[in-house]
């Protein structure tokens, strides 16, 4: 009888249930590494970083290295230069912010001063109402012997005080103010005024009233014998002034 013999098994088929195991633990280690893989591929990535960094750090020196002394002189003269002028554009704007800045302030102040200015000039033209201490001078004529001499008096006599605006029975009077006899009889700036007469001054309380009591002043002057008024002087904390006088345009007189 003929020989029968086993059938024969390849290679290939009798290590293919082995290998298919091993196969799939790489797989998995492939897509789930490890904490210990990572850090090794971190640290092959920074080597290779480092690596490209230190070629093209290479390259550079080597770019330099290749240019004559002259070369890099005028390389160095160049950058020099152009530092300088940053330099300069930086002075410049500088100094251009600080003038704007200084600039504006100058006119904040110019404008502010001129307008002070204005006011203080509008007050003592008697453009402008006014308000402050100062006393209220009230003189009862029953008489009607005061003169407009004695009133112009009184009134040279506060300014002498200090007075820096006052009103005579709701007339402003000014540095051009005049005094005439009329229908009452007495007149100011061309209006008409009657008894009592109530002048109003601001300034220092004290002093206007000190300067209206002196001996042979506007107080012992109207309540002579000769004149017969009663004079009432009371100071007060605020005084307020809103008659206004209408400037007249100068005929003869230019500014120069």
């Amino acid at each position: 009888m003929p020989e029968t013999s086993a059938p024969e098994t390849s290679a290939s088929e009798t290590s293919t249930p082995r290998q298919r195991p091993a196969a799939a633990a790489m797989l998995r280690s492939f897509l789930r590494p490890s904490k210990a893989q990572l850090v090794l591929a971190v640290v092959l990535g920074l080597v290779a970083m480092a690596t490209v960094w230190q070629f093209r750090a290479n390259r550079a020196d080597e770019s330099f290295s290749s240019l004559r002394r002259d070369e890099l002189i005028g390389l160095l003269d160049q950058l020099n230069k152009s530092n300088n002028d940053l330099r300069e554009q930086i002075a410049e704007q500088e100094a251009a912010k600080r003038q704007l800045q200084t600039g504006a302030d100058n006119r904040r102040v110019a404008q502010a001063q001129a307008n002070k200015r204005i006011q203080d000039l509008s007050i003592l033209a008697g453009t402008a109402p006014a308000e402050g201490p100062g006393i209220t001078i009230t003189i009862h004529d029953e008489a009607g012997k005061v003169t407009p001499q004695l009133l112009l008096d009184g009134i040279e006599e506060m300014r002498d005080a200090g007075a820096e605006v006052i009103e005579l029975n709701g007339v402003r009077i000014v540095a051009s103010s005049w005094f005439g006899n009329g229908q009452s009889p007495i007149s100011v700036d061309g209006t008409a005024i009657s008894p009592p007469y109530v002048m109003k001054v601001i300034g220092d309380p004290h002093s206007l009233e000190e300067g209206a009591r002196f001996r042979g002043g506007l107080v012992s002057r109207a309540q002579a014998p000769e004149v017969g008024a009663r004079v009432v002087i009371a100071a007060a904390e605020r005084i307020l002034i809103q008659s206004l006088h209408t400037p007249v345009v100068p005929q003869w007189a230019e500014p120069v």
